[in-house]
């Protein structure tokens, strides 16, 4: 069974990977690992962006559980750096396969986003990026 790592952070859009993995892989197929990494700068600019408070992480995980009551599945909970939280879970739970959504800011980091680009320039594993 392979072991999906999809992160998540609270937007739709970054939800749009977990959506576009359960169309592809069945129940019987992967166990997913659901992270959302808390940062205090992202507050801030998730704040400026959306108009409103980042959630907090039982609220970012809630849609992803919902999705998945099928399948096997983990959430975690990191406090930190996202891309290297990210790395640092991959590791720890042996992932096969990251898949993320590309960027849900709208800066210069727009063609995949700044934590997408550093997942993707250090995993050791797979990474799959998922348009919105």
């Amino acid at each position: 069974m392979k072991r999906i790592l999809i992160p998540v952070d609270g937007s739709e859009r970054s939800l749009h990977s977990l959506d576009w993995a359960i169309t592809i892989l069945g129940p019987h197929e992967a166990s997913f690992y659901v992270i959302t990494v808390m940062d205090k700068q992202d507050e801030v600019r998730y704040a400026e962006q959306h108009g409103k408070r980042k959630p907090i992480p039982e609220e970012i995980l809630a849609p992803a559980k919902q999705k998945l009551r099928e399948y096997n599945y983990h959430t975690e909970v990191r406090y930190g750096a996202p891309a290297k939280e990210i790395l640092k879970y991959a590791e720890e739970a042996q992932i096969d396969q990251i898949i993320m959504t590309k960027s849900t800011k709208k800066d210069w980091t727009r063609i995949i986003g700044s934590v997408t680009t550093y997942v993707v320039q250090h995993a050791k594993h797979i990474v799959t990026i998922v348009p919105e």
